[in-house]
């Protein structure tokens, strides 16, 4: 989820020649008529963790024209034409030259303060996880304060809150945005449904003597179960 941000405006100007400089993360830059160059103030941008700012260009005419180059602190650290994606801090800016006449337009600088680590989202309980019928089990993310939380089952919303209670089986996931707008999504837990086992009692003898005693035979589907005998209901 990335932040949404105002869009700023800086004329730069370069005779017969009409240049737009776009830069995705809201500045946008406009050159027209002389080579000078009116800037705005720097402007200070935040990131999250495997993300990036994409920074492209828009020109009239073939990009071949004209020679790019994508500046980082003063260093030029590409120039590929139309399109660069920062992933660091650092201070960013594009300088377009025309080859014609060498006439030159700088964009103002996009500034990228800080990299912000992701939330951390991880569910309680590790899976496969089995539920009887009528069963539920209680899954939990965590909670901080200002997180939001987004439950998923089988790729559907389920849940708002930093727990969940899972009462049938699927493929359960946690989304978790934090205060920056960073959102982390945590791995897939696997819930299985499972049915009870089928039992009946193989009883010789429905009449006791007293100090006489009885054979007791459960006959089960499941070879695998554990018994738990109990006296009356």
């Amino acid at each position: 989820m990335k932040k949404q941000l105002q869009t700023q405006t800086s004329p730069v100007l370069i005779p017969f020649l009409t240049v737009f400089f776009f830069l995705m993360a809201g500045l946008v830059v406009r050159a027209n008529a002389q080579c000078s160059t009116q800037q705005t103030p720097n402007g200070n941008r935040s990131i999250c963790e495997g993300g990036a700012v994409s920074m492209s260009s828009r020109i009239a005419g073939a990009p071949s024209d004209y020679i790019w180059e994508w500046e980082k602190d003063g260093v030029i650290i590409s120039t590929v034409e139309n399109v660069y994606n920062a992933t660091t801090p650092g201070a960013y800016r594009l300088i377009l030259t025309r080859k014609s006449d060498n006439c030159k337009a700088v964009s103002p600088n996009l500034t990228i303060v800080t990299v912000n680590p992701l939330p951390d989202a991880i569910i309680s309980l590790a899976g496969p996880v089995e539920i009887c019928p009528d069963g539920e089990v209680t899954v939990d993310a965590g909670s901080h304060t200002g997180f939001q939380y987004e439950w998923l089952k089988d790729g559907s919303m389920v849940g708002v809150n930093p727990t969940y209670t899972v009462e049938e089986g699927g493929s359960y996931r946690v989304r978790v945005t934090d205060t920056n707008s960073c959102v982390d999504t945590s791995d897939i837990l696997l819930v299985n449904d499972v049915q009870p086992p089928v039992v009946s009692l193989s009883l010789q003898d429905t009449a006791v003597c007293a100090g006489e005693a009885v054979l007791l035979e459960a006959l089960v589907s499941d070879p695998d179960l554990l018994f738990f005998w109990q006296h009356g209901q």
